[in-house]
């Protein structure tokens, strides 16, 4: 239900959206200044090839959503979890960390970028709450945790190579006995973590420089890993592992429960994994709450 900004937009919400402002707003939303900080921002992330109306539109769309859903997340009474404001706090502090001085080039203050992320964290929570049991268009947990299963895997992994480096650091092929040598070694090491070795223990033939790696894989983004990782993986027992090639790269790979609490994969992708599910649906769902608040 569409509802006039100018009746819902509390005191406490204007202090949240429009403070810090000094001197004339370049934009404001349903008559109230914005920050120019926040308007710096959005026009900070625009493409340069977009012509200057191109870019004014586009700032303005992108000021009336973020006024949209600080305020809806207000109006419905939400509130963030301690566990969400501790990963807000990390966030903020490791984006100022690396990218603080283009920041303060560009004249937006750290508190701006907590105002942004702060958004970005209500935005998440909407989408839970919308989709929750007791939301708007309720999706049941067993639908999300099936869409998990079907497209996440979870696996412990050591990397190897099937080439060698020369003195100059440049890639050199293996010989086929090479690669074989290298073959059997990951394949001895699967079947003695099958045999009911720790993975630990049993990669120290390996080398010593050998690491393990804890992966959530998604089947349509395997990250640094190459194509084709997720459907090898995917097609490992649960609880076994399994020496993989792919390309001049080798695996070894043990699949674990998607759902094991010791990594607690599920608790922490639970949104991302509701994003891929209804993201884009929702993103509409805000566009429509965005019409209310009429930026110029």
């Amino acid at each position: 239900m569409k509802k006039s900004v100018s009746l819902f937009l509390s005191v406490a919400l204007i202090m949240l959206l429009f403070s810090s402002c000094d001197g004339p707003a370049k934009v404001k939303v349903n008559g109230v200044k914005t920050d120019n900080e926040i308007y710096t921002y959005f026009e900070d992330r625009l493409d340069d090839s977009l012509s200057k109306e191109e870019k004014e539109e586009s700032i303005k769309k992108s000021i009336a959503r973020y006024v949209a859903i600080n305020s809806e997340f207000n109006n419905r009474g939400l509130r963030l979890s301690s566990d969400e404001k501790t990963a807000l706090s990390s966030t903020v502090n490791n984006l100022w960390h690396y990218f603080g001085s283009h920041y303060d080039e560009i004249g937006v203050s750290k508190q701006t970028l907590f105002n942004i992320e702060t958004s970005k964290a209500y935005e998440n929570a909407l989408l839970n709450f919308y989709y929750s049991e007791n939301g708007v268009e309720p999706i049941s947990e067993d639908s999300i945790k099936a869409y998990f299963n079907e497209n996440y895997v979870a696996v412990r992994l050591v990397a190897g190579y099937l080439f060698n480096v020369d003195e100059n650091g440049a890639t050199v092929p293996m010989t086929d006995d090479q690669k074989n040598k290298v073959v059997d070694s990951f394949n001895s090491v699967a079947t003695m973590v099958n045999g009911g070795t720790s993975l630990e223990e049993a990669i120290v033939s390996l080398g010593e420089s050998t690491e393990i790696r804890d992966s959530l894989v998604h089947a349509n983004d395997s990250g640094t890993l190459p194509d084709g990782f997720f459907d090898a993986a995917k097609a490992i027992e649960t609880n076994k592992s399994a020496a993989v090639s792919l390309g001049d790269y080798i695996f070894l790979v043990q699949r674990i429960d998607v759902f094991n609490e010791e990594f607690g994969y599920y608790s922490t992708y639970r949104t991302d994994c509701l994003k891929k599910m209804k993201g884009e649906e929702f993103s509409k769902i805000i566009d429509s709450w965005a019409e209310n608040y009429v930026a110029k």
